[in-house]
């Protein structure tokens, strides 16, 4: 924050801070005996501030984007604090409109300018056309929000695109293994760096499994069993052909075979 013009220098009463968020109310609390703790509950509970109207990652920082990657992480967490339904069905609305004619999501919604910004930037060599975990969020999100509050109207609205993300990464495989050229990879890793093409093959598997489970609620039997064992395909036998099986770190493989989960 800067202050600037004033006549004198300011005291703690000149500025009044005020928190604006989205209209979610709070659902839930904890309070346990452990300072510590509480004080995480806290800092989760203010990481809800940063719902403004997007899902933003970043408030002290210029790079105030609704990344989708954080948004699909947090809305497990968001949920169970607050009443976040409605606002996740409009993210989704903006997740959807920035879905690629190719059937990727985005890493960012609204676009707001980034994949411009992406692909003009050589510093950044990031020229990606997906990232997995960012664009799962298309998946992801929708199933933890039927979860959570029970409305299969998220999962009608949002199934179409969830099928075509899942086609496009099926056409962007060799042999049911992603190619691991995404961006971001496993950006909160300390000191490790996991494979990308493990990563991105586990959320593959996730998001075709969560997509079976939609479908099954939703679609068809055929369409169902089609995802099903799509998912299924895509797991172990494709997993040890991908980094995992080729010499990765024990610590990585542990790691790697934890998370995502859901």
């Amino acid at each position: 924050m800067e202050v600037a013009g004033l006549p004198h220098p300011p005291t703690l009463q000149t500025v009044i801070g005020r928190v604006v968020h989205s209209a979610v109310p709070r659902t839930g609390r904890l309070t346990t005996s452990s300072v510590m703790l509480n004080k995480l509950l806290s800092n989760i509970e203010w990481g809800a501030g940063q719902l403004p109207q997007r899902a933003d990652r970043l408030p002290a920082r210029d790079e105030r984007l609704g990344w989708t990657g954080d948004a699909q992480i947090f809305a497990r967490t968001a949920s169970y604090n607050r009443d976040v339904g409605r606002f996740f069905h409009k993210y989704m609305i903006d997740v959807i409109d920035a879905q690629r004619p190719s059937g990727a999501f985005p890493d960012v919604a609204p676009d707001g300018g980034w994949m411009e910004f992406k692909n003009n930037n050589t510093e950044l060599n990031w020229h990606a056309p997906d990232n997995g975990g960012w664009g799962d969020a298309g998946v992801i999100i929708p199933w933890t929000v039927y979860q959570v509050y029970g409305d299969r109207r998220m999962l009608e609205s949002c199934y179409p695109a969830m099928v075509r993300w899942v086609e496009y990464l099926k056409a962007n495989t060799v042999n049911l293994i992603r190619p691991g050229y995404s961006n971001y990879g496993d950006w909160l890793s300390i000191d490790a760096d996991t494979p990308k093409d493990v990563l991105d093959t586990a959320y593959f598997a996730y998001s075709t499994s969560l997509l079976s489970k939609t479908a099954q609620r939703l679609a068809g039997k055929r369409t169902q069993e089609h995802m099903r064992i799509c998912s299924r395909r895509s797991r172990r036998p494709s997993w040890r052909r991908s980094s995992m099986g080729r010499g990765a770190s024990k610590a990585t493989r542990r790691r790697s075979m934890c998370w995502p989960c859901g």
